[in-house]
């Protein structure tokens, strides 16, 4: 059986992933932080995610777990993990300091200090585990690997924009796509679909329960200005430090990790006719026409 390139496959996979969570949005789940909610949301997230990804890795003659980025990366990079997770929640406090105070992320806890221990369970495993579990392995670890035949850098595009649209939010397309940048990269420099995950994860964590305190707190001070001044070196003290890790990394990499003599990379010549081809894509473009329709219908039921 002959098979589709990358770039006509991945989006289609894409198309179907969206339709998946357009229709999972349909499902009423009652979010009482009880064990049965916390197992049917855990339940349709394997279902919109999981199932199709590993439907998909089959077709395409996906064996090996190495190939998904399912293996360990070193302690060190634990810092680059922790520094990314800060440097995306700055962008994301920024973003909502920008919009004003009726910018919050969904999801995001008011009042931490009422919460009970179950109910931080709860909306933990909801809004911070899943989603970075399931959406890492979908954008990153099937996405990302699709195109890395391509080179990096078209990986790291439609890996992004892919997991951007996936959001169904026009007004938040700059910030989804920076995060998925992000994670892109920090998923190439660790070789490992666990940094990424944890980077996904500390960033919903801080977002969820800390980004609406921050924002209301601005909102209800004379002057923003010093908040703005505090996160924006916040967001560059840590970019810096982000790249400082990824640089040993890259370093360390370059030293102890040999190529296999049978890898070799793509020629310029190829990276630029596959990147060019994937953005006229039929199914790319499906991709974007479906969420960009998608996100005005969510935006004018208010949702």
């Amino acid at each position: 059986m002959r098979k589709i390139k990358a770039y006509y496959s991945a989006p289609l996979f894409c198309l179907v992933i969206y339709i998946l969570i357009t229709l999972s949005s349909l499902i009423n789940i009652p979010y009482d932080g009880s064990v049965y909610s916390v197992l049917s949301f855990a339940v349709l997230q394997i279902a919109v995610f999981i199932i199709p990804g590993v439907i998909y890795c089959r077709l395409e003659g996906v064996v090996s777990m190495k190939d998904l980025g399912f293996r360990g990366f070193r302690i060190q990079n634990l810092a680059l993990i922790i520094c990314a997770a800060v440097f995306l929640f700055s962008v994301s406090v920024l973003f909502g300091l920008a919009a004003g105070p009726e910018y919050t992320q969904r999801g995001a806890v008011t009042d931490v200090t009422s919460l009970s221990p179950q109910s931080v369970i709860y909306i933990t495993v909801i809004y911070c585990i899943l989603p970075a579990l399931t959406e890492e392995f979908v954008f990153r670890s099937i996405i990302y690997n699709r195109y890395k035949k391509y080179g990096v850098f078209c990986a790291v595009a439609f890996s992004s924009v892919l997991f951007s649209l996936a959001h169904f939010s026009l007004y938040e397309v700059p910030e989804f796509l920076l995060c998925g940048i992000v994670l892109a990269l920090v998923y190439e420099v660790t070789h490992s679909v666990f940094a990424s995950i944890s980077v996904h994860f500390l960033f919903n964590l801080l977002t969820v329960f800390s980004q609406k305190l921050l924002t209301d707190a601005a909102g209800k001070a004379e002057n923003t200005l010093p908040f703005v001044f505090l996160f924006v070196s916040v967001l560059l003290i840590f970019l810096f430090l982000s790249l400082s890790r990824a640089q040993s990394q890259l370093e360390y990499d370059s030293v102890n990790i040999h190529p296999s003599k049978n890898e070799k990379d793509p020629s310029l010549q190829v990276r630029t006719r596959a990147l060019l081809v994937s953005f006229l894509s039929p199914t790319f473009l499906l991709c974007v026409i479906y969420a960009v329709v998608a996100a005005i219908i969510r935006m004018n039921n208010g949702a």
